[in-house]
């Protein structure tokens, strides 16, 4: 559970870069409109909402590839700690029908006792 709190955490650490990427390209589409109301060449600007345009593309890849590693180590630990306690509830059944089967016998005895005089 841990690793699953660690991955959201990490998440929403990267969120505000995201968020960065985002608003310079929506600046830069704005820096481009007021170019052509002005009538100015727009060729520099649109080549640099272009790249802008591919940062957060880019970076969402990168966050995405990084997630999905860390979730296959949260899975594998996940796997690894139902086998655990696979193991865990196994033993102890077997140790509760152990007791369940000495308090049967207990029973038993007591009852006989009880019986004869």
């Amino acid at each position: 559970m841990d690793a699953v709190v660690a991955l959201d955490v990490r998440r929403r650490e990267l969120l505000p870069t995201l968020e960065s990427m985002r608003a310079e390209r929506n600046q830069a589409s704005q820096e481009i409109a007021q170019a052509k109301r002005a009538g100015e060449d727009t060729a520099a600007a649109i080549e640099r909402m272009r790249a802008l345009g591919e940062r957060p593309t880019r970076f969402m890849l990168r966050v995405f590839n990084y997630l999905f590693r860390q979730q296959r180590e949260v899975d594998a630990a996940q796997i690894h700690a139902m086998r655990e306690m696979m193991t865990i509830l196994y033993v102890v059944g077997r140790h509760l029908s152990n007791l369940t089967d000495r308090v049967a016998d207990l029973e038993e005895r007591l009852e006989s006792e009880r019986r004869e005089p």
